[in-house]
């Protein structure tokens, strides 16, 4: 588009733009220091960050709770979203399960699917129980898993090595063992 419509020698990249959300979201969990900074509500004040009502801050509370433990979460998005009883709607259309996708930018069902599958793996307070209820199966999530945890689209403008470092950062799984997944000890 640009080189077509604007100029022929002019180009555009996004880094992230091989990847799906919760590709950039397992990736950020690795980064716990910096989770901080995450802002994607709508309809923040200059007080409040999160209004924790919109299917934004439902969407983001899904990604990190995939893999982050709901503690840290809870530190950055307060309450608990996945057990809201006021956002289960959100959540169930964020799954694709009920109505219509939100109409903001957040990722596809199958991504809010596997998020949730993925946060109720590792959390130790219960989800809402409807959101149980649409849970995929071992082997739905496992195909999920590999279909968008394993992903790259290799249409997205990048300069080869700045391919191949986007594409190695997604394939470095997250571990289970303690070490990722916390926040680290604040200073003072």
């Amino acid at each position: 588009f640009v080189a077509r419509y604007l100029h022929p020698e002019l180009w555009y990249m996004g880094l992230l733009m091989p990847l799906y959300e919760l590709q950039v979201a397992r990736i950020l969990a690795r980064h716990l220091q910096y989770l901080q900074a995450i802002r994607s509500c709508n309809n923040r004040r200059p007080d409040r960050p999160w209004c924790m009502q919109c299917p934004k801050c439902a969407w983001v509370y899904l990604l990190l709770s995939a893999f982050v433990d709901e503690d840290v979460v809870g530190q950055i998005i307060p309450g608990d979203l996945l057990a809201e009883p006021e956002l289960l709607t959100t959540n169930l259309e964020l799954c694709g399960k009920s109505g219509h996708k939100p109409l903001e930018c957040v990722g596809t069902p199958e991504e809010a699917l596997l998020a949730l599958h993925l946060a109720a793996q590792r959390r130790t307070s219960p989800v809402h129980p409807r959101l149980v209820d649409i849970l995929p199966s071992a082997a739905e999530a496992e195909a999920l898993q590999a279909r968008i945890l394993d992903a790259f689209n290799d249409e997205h403008g990048l300069p080869p090595a700045w391919s191949e470092r986007i594409r190695a950062l997604a394939r470095v799984p997250l571990g289970r063992d303690g070490t990722r997944g916390t926040m680290p000890p604040q200073p003072g």
